[in-house]
C-alpha cells in the first residue's frame, strides 16, 4: 500500500489512478520532455499533463466538476424514511410547544375565567368561577371576580354573597366592601340596611380619611331613619371633601328634617355654588320643605328643580302633584302626575293621578284607574279599594260600596278613611249604633282625620246627643281649617254649630274643642 501523492489516502500502488481523488499513481510512458499541455474544459486555461485541479477556476480535471459542486454533491440526499423521521420530530416539537402554552393558561383557572369573560363567554366564565369557589373557598380573588360577573349580568342579589365572602376573607378589601354595599342598595330592601351600615362603619374605622365611605354611610343611615347618624357621617364626608355638592345637598335635607332650617339653607347654598346649573339641590330643598309642612316654599323649590332638569325629576313632579292635591288644585296635580308617569313606571303617580281625577269629578276615569291598582299587589292596592268604596257610596251604590269596603278590610286595612266609609255605609242603612262605633274607631286610628269627626258629630246630632255633637263638629272645623280639601264645608258646618248652640241649653253646649295638631298628608280624598 502507498499514500496517494495528491490526497494522502492509502491506495494500491498497482492502480493507475487513486480511487479516492482520481490522481495518477503511475506516470504514463514517455519521457519528461514528453509532457503535454492541455486546456481546462471549464475555463480553457492551459494546464499541464498530469494536473488534477485547474488553478484558474478550481475544476477537477478528472471529473469535470468544480470543487464546490463536489462538496454539495457529497451531502447525501435524505432517504424517504429520513424525511418521515424529520417531519415527526418537527410535529412533536409543535405539539410539545402547544402543550406548554396550554399548561401556562390552564394552570391558573382564574386567568382562564377572565379570558372567557373577556371573549364574551359569560356563562362559561361564571360556571368556572363557581366551581373554582367551591374548590378554593379561601381565595378572595375568586369570590371578587365571581361577584363582579354576576353583578354585570344584572344579578345583583346573587352577587352580594360572593362579595360578602370576599369581605370576610379580606376585611381590608375596599373594592369588595363597596360592591357588596352597592348590591344591597340596589335591592331597595329596608331589611338590608343594617348590614349595609355595618359594612360601611367597618370601612370608615379602617379608613378614617375615606370620603366616599363616609358619604355612603350617611346615605345608608338616612335610609334607615337615623337622621342624626346621617348628619354625622355627611359632616365627616364634607370635611374630607368640601367640594362634593351632593354631600351638602343630603346634609341640608337631613338638617331640614330635624328642623334646623338655617343650617339646611347654608348647606343647600353650598351645594348650589358647586353645581349652579343642577336642579338636584332645589329638589332636595323642596322635598325637605314638604316633610316639614312648608308647602309654599316646597312648591317653589320643586318647580325650580324641574326647570333645571334634576336627576330626581319624577320624585319632584310627584311631590308637586301631592302639594297641588292638598291645595285642591286638581288640574295642576293631574298635569304634574302625568308628567311623572311618562318618565317610567311610578305607582305613587298612578294612584294620586286617579285621586286628581276623583277630585275633578271625572269619576269614570278615576274608577278605571283605581280598579286597575286594586287588582295588583302594589303599595296602593288597599287605598285604591277605599277610594273606590267612596266613589260607589257617593254614587248611591251601597252594595258596591259595601263589597269594596269589605275587600279592603279583608286585606287588613284599618285606616281612618276606610273605617269612616264603612261607618257611612252603616249610617245610610240606619244602623246608627254600629256606624258610631266605626266613626270612633276611625278617630282612634287618626285623631286628625277631619271627615271622621264630621260624620261622628252629625250622627250625635241625629241621635240628639247635642253636647258630643257640637264638640265633634267644632273639632271638624278646626281640622278643616288646615285642610284645603275640607275648607269648602267650614262655613256650612259653622252655621250648623251656631244653630245647635242656640237651640241647646248651656249645659249641653260642651267645652271648646282642642286645637288641631299639624295636618298630615294622606293624599286620598275623604
Amino acid at each position: 500500500m502507498t499514500n496517494c501523492p495528491f490526497c494522502g489516502k492509502l491506495t494500491d500502488p498497482k492502480l493507475e489512478n487513486c480511487p479516492h481523488c482520481g490522481g495518477f499513481l503511475q506516470r504514463k510512458s514517455g519521457s519528461k520532455g514528453d509532457a503535454q499541455r492541455h486546456t481546462c474544459p471549464s475555463c480553457h486555461a492551459l494546464v499541464q499533463d498530469g494536473d488534477i485541479i485547474c488553478v484558474a477556476c478550481g475544476t477537477n480535471l478528472l471529473t469535470g466538476q468544480k470543487i464546490a459542486e463536489e462538496r454539495r454533491l457529497a451531502v447525501a440526499e435524505p432517504s424517504p424514511a429520513g424525511k418521515r423521521i424529520a417531519l415527526a420530530v418537527v410535529g412533536l416539537i409543535v405539539v410539545i410547544g402547544a402543550a406548554v402554552v396550554l399548561y401556562m393558561v390552564t394552570r391558573d383557572p382564574l386567568k382562564q375565567a377572565l379570558q372567557l369573560k373577556a371573549s364574551g363567554k359569560l356563562s362559561e366564565a361564571t360556571k368556572l368561577l363557581q366551581d373554582l369557589a367551591a374548590k378554593q373557598p379561601s381565595d378572595t380573588r375568586v369570590f371578587l371576580e365571581l361577584g363582579k360577573i354576576l353583578y354585570e349580568t344584572n344579578q345583583a342579589k346573587l352577587a352580594f354573597d360572593p362579595f360578602e365572602k370576599a369581605v370576610k376573607l379580606d376585611p381590608e378589601n375596599r373594592e369588595a366592601a363597596l360592591l357588596a354595599v352597592t348590591c344591597l342598595a340596589d335591592a331597595a330592601d329596608a331589611s338590608n340596611r343594617p348590614r349595609e351600615i355595618e359594612i360601611l362603619q367597618d370601612q370608615v374605622k379602617r379608613r378614617p380619611s375615606d370620603q366616599e365611605c363616609w358619604y355612603l354611610l350617611g346615605l345608608a343611615r338616612g335610609s334607615n331613619g337615623d337622621t342624626a347618624g346621617q348628619i354625622d357621617a355627611l359632616q365627616h364626608a364634607i370635611t374630607l371633601d368640601p367640594s362634593r355638592a351632593e354631600a351638602h345637598r343630603y346634609l341640608g335635607a337631613a338638617l331640614a328634617i330635624q328642623g334646623d332650617f338655617a343650617g339646611a339653607d347654608k348647606e343647600f347654598g353650598a351645594a348650589s355654588q358647586q353645581q349652579e346649573e343642577n336642579g338636584d339641590t332645589a329638589a332636595a330643598a323642596g322635598l325637605a320643605e314638604s316633610i316639614n309642612g312648608r308647602n309654599e316654599a316646597a312648591a317653589k323649590q320643586l318647580t325650580d328643580a324641574v326647570k333645571r332638569k334634576t336627576s330626581v325629576e319624577a320624585e319632584a313632579l310627584v311631590q308637586l302633584g301631592l302639594l297641588m292635591i292638598q291645595q285642591g288644585q286638581f288640574p295642576d296635580a293631574e298635569d304634574y302626575l302625568n308628567r311623572a308617569r311618562k318618565l317610567g313606571r311610578n305607582e305613587t303617580a298612578d294612584f294620586f293621578h286617579a285621586v286628581a281625577m276623583q277630585g275633578q269629578e271625572m269619576l269614570d276615569m278615576a274608577v278605571s284607574e283605581f280598579e286597575a291598582q286594586s287588582k295588583g299587589s302594589g303599595p296602593y292596592a288597599g287605598a285604591a279599594l277605599v277610594n273606590l268604596a267612596q266613589i260607589h257610596l257617593a254614587q248611591g251604590n251601597l252594595d258596591k260600596a259595601r263589597d269594596t269596603a269589605d275587600k279592603a278590610a279583608a286585606q287588613g286595612n284599618n285606616t281612618a278613611p276606610l273605617l269612616t266609609v264603612r261607618g257611612r255605609i252603616l249610617a245610610r242603612t240606619n244602623n246608627d249604633t254600629n256606624a258610631q262605633d266605626m266613626f270612633k274607631k276611625a278617630i282612634q286610628a287618626d285623631p286628625n282625620y277631619a271627615p271622621a269627626h264630621l260624620e261622628n258629630g252629625l250622627l250625635y246630632v241625629k241621635r240628639q246627643v247635642l253636647t258630643e255633637g257640637i264638640r265633634e263638629l267644632e273639632r271638624y272645623i278646626q281640622l278643616a281649617s288646615v285642610s284645603i280639601q275640607e275648607a269648602g264645608r267650614i262655613t256650612e258646618i259653622q252655621a250648623l254649630v251656631d244653630q245647635l248652640k242656640q237651640a241647646a241649653p248651656p249645659s249641653e253646649q260642651g267645652p271648646p274643642a282642642p286645637a288641631p295638631a299639624a295636618a298630615t298628608t294622606s293624599g286620598a280624598l275623604s
